[in-house]
């Protein structure tokens, strides 16, 4: 699995149990659908050559911003 496809995994489970911490920390609208890499990466201004979004980039972000902290307090645990 490479960090992209475990990233975008990352954000979907954390969509749908952390949908909150989600939204805070990516200033995302109420009603947006389930974030994926590109948006953050736009969202986050991670874009190259051409104002394509950086992916590689976003998906890095994103699971280190989980690993540190940043993303709230999370379990992957399930009951």
């Amino acid at each position: 699995m490479d960090v992209c496809e475990l990233a975008d995994n990352l954000l979907g489970y954390l969509w749908e149990n952390y949908k909150g911490n989600v939204i805070a920390r990516y200033k995302l609208d109420e009603n947006t659908e389930k974030p994926d890499l590109e948006m953050i990466a736009r969202k986050r201004g991670m874009l190259i050559s051409g104002g394509e979004p950086d992916i590689e980039r976003a998906a890095a972000a994103v699971l280190d911003e989980f690993r540190s902290g940043k993303l709230g307090r999370i379990s992957l645990e399930r009951p």
